[in-house]
């Protein structure tokens, strides 16, 4: 089992005027990302992976401190990473138990091609930011997806979660780790659904 995340809303991406790569979270992909807390209470998680965009970290970042787990930055699941490089990663067995955070466009393709290899989906595909697709699957095949839609949370809500975080004694996670992990940028979408099967990263 792995859980394979599109990162939390970003804001208009033709406003930012930096580098698309430290395009951060708005206001509203800050909650979504504190959702993911929320959403993957239920789901042990052993390790957290994402692309280097700061987009991304801050997506994952919540729930790598809420777990005491480091994140893994990977080429492999940037914004113009191949879609054989990220459907390799997904079956490294080093993956499984990880939360695989990566971009609309890479998701958007890695699914239509499980679908097309026999993913067993419970709903059509979708990928609006800051939600999740649960993938598991036997022999380093996945057969079934089931669909996590994000789940944006109150100020009070996390706040409430917030103050459950123990600090980690120094040397200890939540941290980045910059690479390697390789396997053996917010456009807005009115609906959060993707567009002609794809959505802007």
């Amino acid at each position: 089992m792995l859980l394979l995340v599109r990162h939390a809303n970003a804001g208009d991406k033709s406003l930012w005027q930096g580098p698309d790569r430290i395009r951060p979270l708005s206001s509203a992909g800050r909650a979504e990302a504190v959702g993911l807390l929320v959403r993957l209470e239920d789901y042990p998680i052993e390790r957290i992976l994402s692309s280097p965009t700061v987009r991304c970290q801050q997506t994952v970042r919540p729930l790598a401190h809420d777990r005491h787990l480091p994140i893994e930055t990977t080429a492999g699941l940037a914004v113009a990473a191949e879609p054989r490089t990220v459907l390799a990663l997904l079956a490294d067995p080093g993956s499984q138990g990880a939360v695989l955070c990566t971009h609309g466009e890479v998701i958007g393709q890695v699914l239509t091609l499980l679908a097309a290899d026999g993913l067993e989906v419970d709903q059509p595909l979708v990928w609006p930011k800051g939600s999740t697709w649960v993938l598991d699957g036997v022999n380093r095949r996945l057969k079934v997806g089931r669909y996590l839609p994000p789940l944006p949370l109150t100020d009070a809500l996390i706040m409430a979660l917030q103050a459950r975080w123990k600090t980690p004694a120094p040397g200890l996670p939540p941290r980045v780790q910059e690479g390697p992990w390789q396997p053996s940028h917010q456009d807005p979408d009115a609906d959060g659904r993707p567009r002609n099967g794809t959505s802007a990263a």
